[in-house]
Parts: C-alpha cells; structure tokens; sequence
C-alpha cells in the first residue's frame, strides 16, 4: 500500500490503526558503527506512514541497561506486533550479536558504513576521549561490557597490536571503527545490504529506492529525504591521524566498498 502523501488532519498513528497487529511485516535491523549516518537513515524510514521506526529507544530496550534490548524474544514480539508493514529498529550496540538477532526475529540487515575521518571527529565531539579509551581497553581485558562482546581473536589482535593511551585520540577512534567494521564480514550469511553514508547524502532518493527494494517494499515517494543532506561530508579532513592508523581505515574502506559490490 503506497502512500504520496499523509492526509493534512490525520496521524501517521492514527493512520497506521488501519493495519491490522498481524498484518504481513518485513522488518529492518539497521546496525554497524556509531555516527555512521543511522539516524539519518532510520529518519528516512520514519517518514514512511507504512513504516513504524525505533531508534535506540524504542521502547523494546532493557532498562537500566541503556540502549540494550531486552532479550531477543520479546524484542521480537513487540516488533511483530506493530501496526505497520514495514517495521525497522536500529539496535546499534547489539551489532556485535546480529546472527542472533536476525534468527530471532526473522529480520534483514541494513549495516550502515562512513569514511573513519568523519565518524572519528563526530564520535569524538559527542562522546569525547573516555568513552573511545574505555570502550577498546574493555577489549583487551576481556570485560563483560557490550563493546567487548564476541570478538573473535582477529578482532582482539587487532585492538592488541594497535592500541595505545598515547596516541592521538583519533587514531583510537578510527581504530574502534575498523575491529567494529570487522563484524560485517562474519555475517555474509545473513539477508544483508551495505549502504554508505556519503552515498545516501549525495543521492537520497536512489539510495532509499535501493534499499527499500531490498526489503521487498514498494518506494513511497521522496519526501521521506527531504531531511536529508549532505553538510557533514569530509568534516573530518585533516585530522591528525598517524600513517600507520590511516592505511589501516583506507584497507577497511576498499573491504567495505568490495563487499557492498559483491552484495549488490
């Protein structure tokens, strides 16, 4: 059922009382590496009066665990029982466990990739350098913290080899984007697309019609992009960042960029 427009006195709410709680669903996980573009794109999603759309809290979180879900079950029931079509939810710290995810709710994955420069200085202007230091030395030792759950030893090798309190904080950051990355490869197996920041933000629409295909939905129009815009592209040039870190992020981006095209 396509909608062009959403009717001037009535709620997409209201609207969407028109859908049955069983009515046949296609649910959309987006995960991957924070400051990606999700919001953006799961924005786009919310536009969609066919379309119900959580962010990280999305009431299916367990509290007071802060943005974890509650088990995957009863995640998937509540999913399951919105009044819409097309369902989407982007769980982005349960990244590490989307085989899991997947299984359970029965959804597809749409991985959300951006250059390292530019999520090293957005991650580092809402986190700061704490959470980046935390977040990779709860790698190396091993803690139960979400960051450090199901690494493989590619994954703690890499943080091992690299990992250094001394180095320019941006080089950690691009350092916790590349062992994140690395989860897209271990979920070949998974109904799974790519979709590339600097691609949804230079061409929205052909973008969405993309993605919205590989869902097996019908495109509902372009004013779910008009948010969209390109304005954060290449925020992060220049930064310092060492040689070594910087030929690490540029070999992940050829990997992503390789992988999105063998998907394709």
């Amino acid at each position: 059922m396509r909608v062009k427009a959403a009717p001037f006195l009535i709620s997409k709410a209201a609207y969407q009382l028109r859908f049955s709680r069983n009515c046949p669903k296609t649910i959309g996980l987006i995960i991957g590496v924070q400051r990606s573009g999700t919001g953006m794109l799961n924005q786009a999603f919310d536009n969609d009066w066919n379309c119900k759309a959580f962010g990280e809290h999305g009431g299916f979180e367990a509290q007071p665990r802060k943005y974890r879900l509650k088990p995957y079950r009863e995640a998937a029931e509540f999913l399951r029982r919105q009044r819409a079509p097309l369902v989407i939810a982007k769980p982005i710290i349960e990244t590490q466990w989307a085989e899991r995810l997947v299984s359970e709710i029965g959804a597809k994955v749409i991985w959300a990739y951006r250059h390292y420069e530019d999520v090293a200085i957005s991650g580092q202007e809402l986190f700061g350098s704490d959470a980046i230091k935390f977040n990779l030395k709860s790698v190396l030792e091993n803690c139960d913290y979400w960051y450090a759950e199901n690494m493989d030893d590619e994954q703690r090798e890499i943080v091992a080899r690299y990992y250094d309190e001394t180095r320019p904080i941006y080089d950690l950051r691009v350092l916790g984007w590349y062992v994140r990355n690395l989860f897209v490869f271990r979920h070949k197996a998974l109904p799974l697309t790519l979709s590339q920041y600097e691609t949804l933000v230079s061409e929205p629409r052909k973008e969405m019609r993309r993605i919205y295909n590989f869902l097996g939905r019908e495109y509902p129009g372009d004013h779910i992009v008009r948010h969209i815009h390109s304005r954060s592209v290449k925020r992060g040039t220049g930064i310092e960042i060492s040689d070594d870190m910087r030929e690490l992020g540029d070999s992940m981006l050829q990997r992503l960029t390789t992988f999105a095209a063998e998907l394709a």
